[in-house]
């Protein structure tokens, strides 16, 4: 009995921190989304490409994004992790959630952008970029 008690209750915890999770990832999607009209808007869309890669909690700062409370830093390696939450890895150009026990899925910042030359290579004087979102990365 008391193990089936542990089990629900490790389970509405990993559920719980799941829907923590992805609530950050969206926030930033909005955010990004955000910034990309307000680049629109204001004729500043070839700006958006030093985002590429970014530090999203860093380059959104300001007033229409506060990044999360459990935002710690930057870090060069995992072994630099030190308490739990949301870190950007400085080497990997990605964001993840550790707990003290286990990283999250990773995600980068990416552009989406149309191709126009067909290089595969963002490009910001001849590509247009079409969205800014995170994106899971292995």
């Amino acid at each position: 009995m008391t193990a089936i008690f542990l089990n629900t209750i490790d389970s509405v915890n990993q559920r719980v921190s799941s829907i923590a999770h992805d609530k950050v990832i969206d926030e930033l999607n909005i955010a990004l989304s955000h910034g990309l009209y307000q680049a629109a808007i204001d004729g500043t869309m070839r700006e958006l490409s030093n985002w590429y890669q970014a530090n999203p909690f860093k380059v959104l700062a300001g007033e229409n994004y506060t990044p999360p409370k459990n935002y710690v830093g930057e870090v060069l390696a995992d072994s630099d992790l030190k308490q739990a939450g949301w870190y950007f890895n400085v080497n990997s150009q990605a964001i993840y959630f550790w707990d003290k026990v286990r990283l999250t899925q990773s995600y980068q910042l990416q552009l989406i952008y149309r191709d126009l030359n067909q290089t595969e290579q963002f490009e910001s004087l001849t590509n247009n970029i079409k969205n800014l979102k995170m994106v899971a990365i292995k």
